[in-house]
């Protein structure tokens, strides 16, 4: 430490515009940019993306790597940041293979462990497959502390990585403040008709596009719930809209599209800034979250107490009262 009771906190900001991990990093600096003033933090990745985090207070500094073509050169610059910031400790927000190479005291956040669950359906060898969870096992054991997002997770790491339960604190994911600010305004719903011409009633999802959460199931679902409608002459403008990353790399997302006959009524809008999702998940008539497995599952808590399961369907379709 360089001064009497003055701790220097690195926090890993790498991937702070994720989904899942970069809403909890974000949580995690604007909560203690509100209430902490005694120690430094030094945000230790890409520098532009601390712009999204808003006016910080002097003892939190924006610390900046290299773009790099391979994860070894990065974690390398990274590493060296860390020296040269002269962290006492730092926190890894994310499950990693690496960090048991730091030169301070490190603790990490562990969201899920579907990697390790399925991993022999993972790409790449048998061998390198072992190795990476060999490494993730070490970088656990080698932790100061390891926080779960919820007890489903601790047990998840207990049981497969064998980490002493003692060591493993449950730290659950938090809504971001934006969300509490009410209901969505005719401003709001104005807002979200010019910019990205919705004006039509939809259903929701939104996070991160992958096998695990199941989207192909809610296009089929949807298919079928426009069938049922058209039936009985109930909302012929409903529309399935898909917030998420990425797409390119999904190409069987848009092949279920036109398979199920929807693709005039399904709209894929990437990533949309969260004050926009904010209207989007108020404005929903039925949020869908059908994931086969999530350690936390962060986009129910949006609905809080409103949360409404519809188990009738093959999907967890859900809506706000």
């Amino acid at each position: 430490m360089s001064k009497a009771g003055l701790v220097r906190i690195g926090i890993d900001i790498r991937h702070l515009t994720d989904f899942g991990v970069g809403t909890y990093l974000r949580n995690v600096v604007r909560g203690l940019a509100r209430v902490e003033r005694t120690h430094e933090y030094f945000l230790i990745g890409d520098q532009e993306r601390v712009r999204e985090l808003g006016e910080l207070p002097s003892n939190f500094e924006a610390v900046s790597i290299g773009a790099h073509s391979t994860r070894l050169g990065e974690w390398a610059d990274f590493r060296r940041q860390v020296k040269h910031c002269r962290c006492d400790l730092l926190h890894v927000p994310h499950l990693m293979a690496m960090p048991q190479y730091l030169l301070c005291p490190y603790v990490v956040t562990v969201h899920d462990l579907l990697d390790y669950l399925y991993r022999t359906r993972r790409n790449g060898s048998s061998l390198r497959r072992t190795l990476h969870f060999e490494f993730t096992r070490r970088a656990l054991l080698g932790a100061a502390r390891i926080f779960a997002v919820s007890q489903f997770t601790k047990a998840d790491i207990q049981r497969l990585f064998g980490i002493p339960g003692a060591k493993i604190e449950v730290v659950y994911n938090a809504l971001d403040d934006r969300f509490r600010l009410g209901h969505a305004t005719d401003e709001d719903r104005q807002f979200i008709a010019e910019r990205y011409q919705v004006t039509y009633p939809f259903l929701l999802y939104a996070g991160r596009i992958s096998p695990h959460k199941n989207i192909i199931r809610i296009i089929e679902a949807f298919s079928a719930l426009k069938i049922e409608l058209a039936k009985e002459g109930k909302y012929p403008d409903l529309k399935l809209i898909i917030i998420g990353d990425d797409l390119s790399s999904h190409p069987d997302l848009r092949r279920t599209v036109i398979r199920s006959a929807v693709q005039n009524d399904v709209r894929f809008l990437g990533f949309v800034p969260i004050d926009a999702l904010r209207i989007f998940y108020d404005a929903a008539k039925i949020f869908v979250f059908p994931s086969l497995y999530e350690g936390f599952g962060l986009p129910p808590l949006y609905f809080g107490a409103d949360l409404v399961w519809l188990h009738k369907a093959p999907t967890g379709f859900c809506r706000a009262k």
